[in-house]
């Protein structure tokens, strides 16, 4: 088997001799591909960066992912001691100490004394748990349009038709999951 090498705008390209028998054909020897898990820098676009909107949302995320955290973890009462969230705070996108992120949003999270040892628990406020049982029936309604969205995105990754959930879980924010 030989092979060449040859230079060509800063890209080296080899080339294989792959006609080993008569009968093999060069075309059975095509790799393909249809996920590769590339980081690319973003441009930045001065006109998103005046919109102020997408600079709330750099808040929005992990007072979300709080919120929802704190809805799963006890779903009758929405109320958690700070023990149980505080060493999630990489996982759910929280910058500082969770203790003190959730002291920032007082509208939100209220604090109280629990029933043990006189740890700080937090819940949810009246008005959040409004506004969660608001968008989990915006979820049932739009249920059709969320299978659809995830249709056309599992269309777009090749023939196999299959996504890793890993990139899935990535666009969860910018799909409205």
């Amino acid at each position: 088997m030989a092979m060449i090498v040859g230079r060509s705008r800063n890209s080296v390209c080899l080339l294989h001799e792959v006609l080993s028998s008569s009968h093999s054909l060069p075309c059975s020897y095509i790799q393909r591909q249809t996920y590769v898990d590339v980081y690319m820098k973003w441009k930045k676009d001065s006109f998103f960066d005046s919109i102020d909107t997408i600079h709330r949302s750099v808040q929005l995320k992990p007072l979300i992912a709080l919120k929802n955290c704190i809805v799963s973890s006890s779903p009758d009462d929405y109320c958690v001691p700070i023990s149980a969230i505080s060493k999630k705070g990489l996982e759910l996108g929280i910058p500082i100490k969770v203790a003190r992120f959730l002291r920032l949003y007082p509208s939100v999270f209220e604090e109280f004394t629990g029933p043990n040892y006189n740890l700080p628990w937090f819940r949810l406020t009246q008005r959040a748990v409004e506004l969660d049982r608001e968008e989990r029936e915006v979820y049932v309604k739009f249920k059709d349009d969320i299978v659809s969205r995830l249709k056309k995105l599992i269309l777009m990754s090749g023939r196999e038709k299959m996504l890793p959930l890993k990139v899935i879980q990535g666009l969860q924010w910018y799909l409205g999951l």
